[in-house]
């Protein structure tokens, strides 16, 4: 893995043509996004600069109408299997794939969901054995993006073992990617240093549309998203553009702080904030549902509030530790969720919990990639918005 403060010259044309497997990977960061520290917090002067970075590149480096290429989908000629000495591999059906085929495009759409280190070095293998073509890759999950990470569990050591396996893809061909819900910026950094187009996408409305479906949001209650922490903020602010799109009567935002000391939770809302949310709904908006601590301190927090209920919409159902004993079966409280990644537990015999599938959605936009359309521009977040996405919080809500 090249050291974060590396300096490759920044490029400006990205010709989809050149066989770019054959030279080393190059930055597409200007100096001050690629020598900064990918494990402090990102500032909204950064994600601004970052994010037009990632539609300049995405622009630049859209491939066209691609009816011809290979699309494949890596569950449907993937086994995933062990050696004896536990060894991860992929056992491939080799009569399925169209080998001729891509020897002569190069080229080849790869759908996955990429959730654990095994799972991205069964990808390389898969790459391997089609020649490493120029890929774009559409994954609704990626490994280590909280919730599964190694220990020690510091920041950094988080950060560099996710840019290896970014790395990793590259190496493997990959050119462009559209992902689901990064926990971080530090993703789609870690995507153009190695000379990877990038697009973050969110099933937020799809979740939103369920909560609708399931009579939890009703027009005659008012409605007010609430956010745990800084972080959060972002995911706020689009649920209530989108809540208020619906017709829905949606307050200002609350704005949550949130602070740990001796292993303990504490979140801080304005006393002004919990005077005027009292007899609402309350909407939470999270990527990842892990141990269940945070939710449930501004859960008990909003009830002391005077919320009627409180509805969670969460992208990946973790559900690490004791979440369940935190969030399982509590009145006012319904947590809406995706098959974007597998629980580690059973959350379907928990009544409060809801999920959704999303994953049939997500191939979509790869297909409408497939089409022509720039899923950055205009016309691409309608035609992403009729299946439930839209442009992550943080590329559209700074």
């Amino acid at each position: 893995m090249a050291p974060v403060g590396r300096t490759e010259q920044l490029t400006t044309t990205h010709n989809s043509l050149v066989p770019e497997r054959e030279v080393s990977p190059v930055s597409l960061l200007p100096p001050k996004l690629l020598n900064r520290n990918p494990a402090e917090r990102f500032k909204p002067s950064e994600k601004n600069k970052l994010a037009g970075v990632m539609r300049q590149v995405w622009t630049e480096r859209i491939w066209g109408q691609r009816e011809k290429v290979p699309l494949l989908n890596m569950e449907q000629i993937v086994k995933p299997g062990k050696h004896p000495d536990s060894e991860p591999y992929g056992l491939l059906k080799i009569s399925e794939l169209p080998l001729e085929k891509i020897s002569t495009e190069r080229r080849v759409d790869l759908l996955a969901c990429l959730q654990t280190t095994d799972d991205v070095l069964i990808f390389r293998n898969l790459a391997l054995k089609l020649g490493n073509p120029l890929m774009t890759l559409a994954t609704m999950a990626f490994p280590l993006e909280r919730g599964d990470r190694p220990k020690p569990q510091g920041d950094w050591e988080e950060m560099v073992l996710i840019e290896t396996l970014v790395s990793d893809l590259a190496g493997a061909g990959v050119r462009r990617m559209i992902r689901g819900d990064t926990h971080s910026p530090a993703f789609s950094l870690f995507a153009l240093m190695n000379n990877i187009a990038v697009i973050d996408v969110s099933p937020l409305p799809l979740m939103l549309q369920e909560a609708i479906k399931s009579g939890l949001l009703i027009k005659e209650t008012p409605l007010v998203a609430v956010t745990a922490d800084y972080g959060s903020r972002e995911r706020g602010s689009l649920v209530t553009d989108l809540a208020r799109d619906c017709g829905f009567n949606m307050a200002e935002p609350v704005m949550g702080n949130k602070s740990k000391s001796e292993g303990k939770t504490e979140i801080f809302i304005e006393p002004a904030d919990q005077a005027r949310i009292k007899g609402y709904t309350a909407i939470v908006s999270e990527d990842i549902l892990a141990t269940g601590g945070t939710l449930n301190e501004l859960y008990i927090k909003l009830l002391a509030a005077g919320v009627t209920s409180v509805i969670v919409m969460v992208t990946y159902p973790i559900v690490a530790a004791n979440a369940l004993q935190y969030l399982g079966n509590k009145d006012g409280l319904t947590i809406i969720t995706t098959d974007g990644r597998t629980p580690q537990h059973d959350i379907l015999q928990t009544q409060n919990f809801i999920q959704i599938p999303v994953q049939s959605n997500f191939a979509q936009l790869l297909q409408l990639d497939r089409d022509g359309v720039d899923l950055w521009s205009e016309e691409g977040q309608r035609a992403m918005a009729q299946w439930g996405f839209c442009l992550a919080p943080w590329l559209t809500h700074i």
